[in-house]
């Protein structure tokens, strides 16, 4: 729910519950302090290019400062 609310209405969330899609599993690594695309990239099993555009995508999403959205992904629960 709080990272949902970093995003635009019509860009949240909704997995099924006890699962993560792709999105939601790169930035809940990001929010465990992985931050590294090439690091993600290997414990998801996807390219670095790959997380990249997953990124870029759900950045471009964001209702705030784009550039700063991974900032406020790893400041969630503190």
């Amino acid at each position: 729910d709080r990272f949902n609310e970093l995003l635009r209405e019509d860009a949240r969330f909704s997995p099924k519950p006890g699962s993560l899609n792709t999105e939601l599993r790169i930035f809940a690594l990001i929010r465990l302090g992985v931050d590294d695309s090439r690091e993600i990239a290997e414990l998801l099993h996807y390219s670095a290019s790959t997380i990249y555009n997953y990124k870029v995508s759900v950045k471009n999403a964001a209702l705030g400062d784009r550039d700063r959205f991974e900032e406020a992904v790893k400041k969630i629960g503190k």
